[in-house]
């Protein structure tokens, strides 16, 4: 969930605090142990045989690449962060990676997390993420040049940085068309975590797919100003369904188990975000957008332990795998009764002409 320097100027808190967890994922270094070599005694004058006095050093044990990860903030129930977590996790598992996972109180505390990590010095990686952490990392990259650090979901121009950030506004035209293809007031909704420029990608990606499919559909949007809060999120949702919304998105991290909470008591149908959250309640989460935060986090330390490492922005959209809606990525899911072959196929026509070009979505934060 880039391009935005100047963002956490106007949204981050005034305390800056310590980081209040830390959690070690660890795993086993690979590489054989060296034998000990015998010997045989000798008498007087005697030598041992050439054999005996040659012997084919063992290779020393190869350390294990160590990955530390600075979370914005706790993880919760926030699928932005278990997503990637679960790269981290993958990574351990084929690679043999040390891993630390530090979640950061709140977001004046990136800053100091990041700093205290990088002055260890004996991480071979320092990964953060969210445009939030853009500003404190761009301090701390220059006050370690030498260190190899990685962010995901923004770009922070520094020559000691990888950055991957994604076409988010590629995948949300699809919720759109999704959402504009489902209602039968004309009226649907999106509950966000706060009004700032970088979550037009979501705004003016799903109105306009909603207007591709359904143009005389309407787009109510309302703002949560958190990421975890639950009852706000709710609260607005239930609003918006009663001016008619009966089919709405949850945009807003955490606080989507609001809007969930809602549908299952009102009975409209929800769209969830950034892994299939239609596992929390089938019948009325129909589908989700998804950002894989889980492949480019494994990728990134992939090309880390493969020596395949390169620094500058990588960008991830509906072509190279990045995003998508849930059931167009994984076509085994389970599919809501309400997402007829119509319809699918509709979004898939769709999905397939903007990786060709045929549609171009324009990005909201390029002029």
């Amino acid at each position: 969930m880039k391009g935005r320097t100047n963002m956490r100027n106007h949204l981050l808190r005034t305390w800056v605090a310590v980081p209040v967890l830390a959690a070690f994922l660890l795993a086993g270094c690979g590489g054989a142990r060296p034998s000990e070599s015998e010997q045989t005694p000798t008498t007087g004058t005697e030598q041992p045989a050439p054999s005996q006095q040659t012997t084919t050093p063992a290779e020393p044990a190869r350390e294990p690449v160590r990955v530390v990860v600075v979370l914005p903030d706790k993880i919760g129930l926030n699928p932005f962060h278990q997503v990637t977590v679960q790269g981290v996790e993958k990574a351990k598992a084929d690679f043999g990676i040390e891993a630390q996972i530090i979640e950061s109180k709140d977001w004046g505390a990136i800053e100091e997390n990041l700093r205290a990590v990088a002055a260890e010095g004996k991480w071979d990686l320092i990964l953060t993420s969210g445009f939030e952490s853009a500003e404190p990392l761009q301090k701390v990259a220059a006050e370690f040049p030498d260190q190899k650090f990685a962010i995901l979901d923004t770009i922070v121009d520094a020559p000691n940085v990888r950055s991957i950030a994604f076409r988010e506004h590629e995948a949300a035209f699809l919720l759109g068309a999704a959402m504009g293809l489902v209602t039968k007031t004309n009226i649907v909704g999106m509950v966000g975590p706060m009004e700032i420029p970088f979550f037009r990608r979501w705004t003016e990606g799903i109105r306009m797919g909603l207007e591709a499919v359904n143009p005389d559909a309407k787009l109510i949007i309302h703002w949560s100003n958190s990421f975890e809060d639950v009852a706000r999120a709710k609260e607005l949702a239930l609003e918006q369904h009663a001016q008619g919304a009966d089919v709405i998105a949850a945009v807003a991290g955490g606080g989507n188990f609001g809007v969930f909470e809602a549908a299952r008591e009102k009975g409209f149908y929800a769209t969830g975000q950034d892994t299939n959250q239609s596992v929390h309640d089938p019948e009325h989460i129909i589908i989700s957008q998804i950002k894989r935060l889980d492949v480019v986090t494994y990728d990134t330390i992939k090309a880390l332990v493969e020596g395949n490492w390169s620094f500058g922005p990588a960008i991830y959209g509906l072509k190279e795998g990045g995003v998508g809606l849930s059931h167009l990525v994984d076509k085994t899911l389970e599919r809501h009764p309400v997402l007829t072959d119509e319809i699918m196929q509709k979004l898939e026509e769709l999905q397939n002409k903007i990786i060709s070009g045929e549609i171009v979505v324009p990005d909201p934060l390029q002029g």
